[in-house]
């Protein structure tokens, strides 16, 4: 039988605990926090460790945004996403993840690179007065 992510991970409660960690230091992060201004952090958190425990073989229960709608109206350089990728992977070992588990880890959440990063010229609008957010 072979031992999914999930399980080597430690189950959906340590990926809520190193989200619940991993959303500290975004919400207080220099360069992220602006992001995630007027932001309710718990429901952040709760839709994060839904969408990813998903991903990484626990039963699919998210129903919220794709990361592709969530972010389109947002400015993300590739280098931002990669910095917020470390503060992640920083996350994930503080509880004691294997560095090879992190890294798989890390790989799905590379699957998502191409969706969210975006210029100021692919940037577009989810809601009519929601705008464009950009802090590059």
């Amino acid at each position: 039988m072979q031992t999914n992510l999930i399980d080597l991970i430690g189950g959906v409660e340590i990926i809520e605990k190193i989200h619940h960690h991993f959303y500290d230091i975004l919400f207080n992060d220099s360069k992220l926090k602006y992001y995630f201004a007027g932001k309710d952090k718990a429901l952040l958190t709760s839709q994060q460790t839904r969408f990813m425990s998903g991903l990484l073989g626990a039963a699919k229960n998210y129903g919220g945004l794709t990361p592709k709608f969530a972010h389109k109206h947002m400015v993300i350089s590739d280098e931002l996403y990669s910095y917020r990728q470390e503060l992640l992977k920083k996350s994930i070992l503080h509880y004691g993840v294997s560095e090879e588990v992190t890294d798989k880890w890390i790989s799905v959440d590379e699957k998502f690179r191409n969706v969210v990063v975006k210029t100021r010229n692919e940037a577009v609008m989810r809601y009519p007065k929601e705008g464009i957010i950009d802090f590059t």
